[in-house]
């Protein structure tokens, strides 16, 4: 291992950071979590209120299921479309069945946008799978159709999922009364190494003069992808110290930097969006002065002569906000030479159970992400309080390529000293013949589950209930068990 690639596996354990809430795959197609589902094609679910009476989690996979591979054809054009509804996209007939995606999904024109969500008004009759030929629609009247873009966006805008704007802001970054900022920092022009894995660490400094002594406060962080087949990741660090001019922007030595502030994996634009009620503090006097952007690439078929300008967009504003925002890692594991994911498991997990301490006050999570690696298929995040269950977070159908963060600013989640949390991967490795170890590549496995808070707590930790040297342990959940009741049917050992 290189000396770079090591210093980035010391500073992987501060990895994933999150902002406010984006979707998961079935929210980036118009009426996703209304696709209709044949008893055949497996991995059904009932529906509910105006969706069929059987519904398909996993529109973009083989079985309904979802999380699994391989992809069906409507999967593969998703994935070649970068997980955006294009013109392209909605246009194509990935089935073959005769109807495009659009038709079949309820857009024939291909007007919709993200930001529209779902069109509960359309009868669920004139929806059918975008990814099963057998499921057709019966013959309907089209509309005549102009030829534009969703919502009549340029196609370039089309890839980006920009939420809606919530309650009370002049636009998704800016609460009405604040001063908006902006400032971009990205790569000059890096010659991406012609072998299957290169680590890069790039430093930036930021200057503004009308952040006041405590600082100008972040409210926002938007990836600017370039080379997106190559780029496997980025992390951003914020850091203390300013570099010298010479320095800034090229590939250069890594820096131990206090501060992670976000990282960008696939399926995320924005990887940091504040809630109204804090943000994170830069410039002026505050401790964080500048930034290191720590970047992965992936060049399996070892090509030569791909350059890279990826980096980051930074929103913020000089009137602060009235609480610092601050990372929490309830489960971070990068390199475990001791535990190992067996082969032919349908549902084995890793699991961590641990005890709130160190709260001055009870904080309130702001926002929950996750990451893993490729047998990655399920996450639950939950909270023991006085004997009663609350389930912050979790997803049935995770998957590494649509690494989303929710928000959950409107589910007044909270943690209080005592708390028990139990965080928990779970993964799928029947396709693999071998064990698989915890490590940075795509053929191992990590698990994260990473909130922001506020107010900030210096002293907040969470106290492993495990016995064992690394404080969690692993195991194997029934087909239709419950993830989110790990705690009570596996308790720490």
């Amino acid at each position: 291992m290189t000396r770079n690639a090591a210093l980035h596996l010391a500073l992987a354990t501060s990895l994933w950071t999150f902002g406010r809430g984006f979707p998961n795959l079935r929210t980036v197609v118009p009426n996703g979590e209304r696709v209709p589902c044949r008893e055949e094609f497996g991995g059904c679910e009932p529906g509910v209120g105006a969706e069929p009476d059987l519904v398909c989690p996993g529109v973009g996979h083989a079985s309904c299921q979802g999380a699994s591979m391989p992809l069906n054809a409507f999967g593969e054009d998703l994935k070649e479309a970068r997980y955006a509804w294009t013109t392209e996209l909605c246009q194509k007939d990935s089935d073959g069945d005769g109807l495009t995606n659009g038709q079949e999904l309820g857009d024939p024109c291909c007007t919709w946008s993200i930001e529209q969500g779902s069109m509960e008004e359309l009868d669920a009759r004139l929806l059918s799978h975008p990814g099963d030929p057998q499921s057709v629609l019966e013959e309907v009247t089209m509309p005549e159709c102009e030829d534009r873009g969703p919502s009549g966006e340029a196609e370039e805008d089309m890839g980006k999922f920009y939420p809606r704007i919530p309650e009370g802001r002049k636009d998704i970054f800016f609460l009405q009364d604040e001063p908006e900022k902006v400032q971009e920092f990205t790569i000059k022009q890096h010659d991406i190494a012609a072998f299957n894995t290169e680590y890069i660490d790039v430093s930036f400094n930021f200057e503004d003069e009308d952040c006041p002594d405590e600082g100008c406060h972040i409210v926002g962080l938007e990836s600017i992808v370039d080379q997106g087949d190559f780029l496997h990741h980025y992390i951003l660090d914020g850091c203390e110290q300013t570099f010298p001019e010479r320095e800034i922007g090229h590939a250069d030595r890594p820096r131990l930097c206090s501060f992670n502030l976000g990282a960008w994996v696939p399926g995320m634009d924005i990887f940091l969006l504040a809630p109204d009620e804090a943000g994170v503090p830069i410039g002026g006097k505050s401790e964080l002065q500048s930034f290191q952007l720590r970047v992965h690439y992936n060049n399996p078929d070892s090509l030569a002569g791909i350059k890279d300008s990826s980096g980051f967009r930074m929103y913020y504003t000089t009137k602060p906000r009235q609480n610092n925002l601050q990372l929490f890692h309830l489960l971070r594991i990068v390199l475990d030479p001791i535990h190992r994911i067996p082969a032919q498991k349908e549902r084995a997990f890793v699991t961590r159970s641990c005890v709130i301490k160190g709260l001055q006050e009870p904080v309130t999570i702001a926002s929950i992400g996750y990451h893993a690696h490729l047998l990655a298929r399920e996450m639950y995040t939950d909270v023991f309080r006085d004997g009663e269950h609350q389930h912050i977070w979790g997803d049935k159908y995770w998957t590494f390529d649509n690494q989303y963060i929710e928000d959950l600013m409107q589910s007044n989640k909270t943690l209080e000293n005592g708390d028990v949390v139990q965080a928990t991967c779970v993964y799928n490795s029947m396709g693999q013949t071998w064990s698989t170890a915890f490590g940075l590549t795509n053929a191992q496995e990590m698990c994260f589950h990473s909130i922001y808070y506020y107010p900030q707590q210096s002293g907040l930790q969470c106290e492993p209930l495990s016995r064992g040297l690394t404080g969690y342990y692993m195991g194997e959940l029934e087909p239709n068990e419950d993830g989110s009741e790990l705690y009570i049917n596996h308790p720490p050992r």
